[in-house]
């Protein structure tokens, strides 16, 4: 288990660099495409904010946070039951 932890102290800047690259890409590459996101009137032109696409999106994110956190937990689990049951001589 010690290892898995340190593995991810020491693989979260990677994780985190390769987040934030694609962006730090379009802002250098294409300048104008910030100010063209930000000036996106929607499908319809009718453009401003619109709360219940802004919930649905913050539900969507939200919820595979959520997930990925448990996956994330869910293998640390089983990398921990897997270790007790091979140090018992395969009985559970």
């Amino acid at each position: 288990m010690k290892v898995l932890s340190t593995l991810q102290v020491w693989t979260t800047p990677l994780w985190l660099i390769l987040m934030v690259a694609p962006f730090v890409y379009l802002v250098i590459s294409h300048p104008d495409s910030v100010s063209q996101f930000f000036a996106y009137a929607g499908e319809n032109g009718k453009g401003g904010f619109d709360i219940g696409s802004t919930l649905l999106a913050a539900g969507v994110c939200l919820s595979l946070i959520a997930r990925s956190q448990s996956r994330t937990i869910t293998c640390v689990s089983c990398r921990r039951r897997l270790r007790r049951t091979s140090a018992a001589g395969g009985r559970g």
